[in-house]
């Protein structure tokens, strides 16, 4: 098993890239996603870490509402969001999932924590985007 700690600098990069997802700046988000990329080992767990948060960009440029988590992600219910982060976290440290998937988890919990961290949003995610 590899060791679950992010370190400091990658978590305010992802916190970063995460924002920058959330305003819609997918330049500067890919920048940042890269320089995230060459901060990670090349393991198991950041490989899934990694998958993750290519996969919220990419999500996010297609506004296809099939995707698991980041189209349907209501920014406002503050209850549902608590809830999938507490199912994130747990998913990121259930000793069943292997590390690619802890890692995959853990960026979901990155991503929920980023967004509560900025400021309250008015709508959801999918109608902010679809309002472009």
């Amino acid at each position: 098993m590899v060791r679950r700690g992010l370190p400091r600098k990658i978590k305010a990069l992802t916190t970063r890239y995460i924002w920058l997802l959330n305003d819609r700046r997918m330049t500067d988000a890919e920048k940042v996603l890269e320089t995230i990329k060459h901060g990670l080992k090349p393991n198991p767990l950041f490989r899934g870490y990694y998958n993750a948060l290519e996969g919220m960009a990419m999500g996010l440029k297609s506004k296809d509402t099939r995707y698991l988590y980041i189209n349907r992600m209501d920014l406002k219910d503050k209850k549902t969001l608590k809830n999938l982060q507490r199912e994130f976290t747990k998913q990121s440290r259930n000793s069943r999932q292997d590390d690619f998937d802890r890692g995959f988890f853990m960026a979901w919990c990155e991503y929920i924590q980023a967004l509560q961290s900025q400021e309250p949003s008015t709508e959801t995610l999918t109608s902010y985007l679809s309002d472009e």
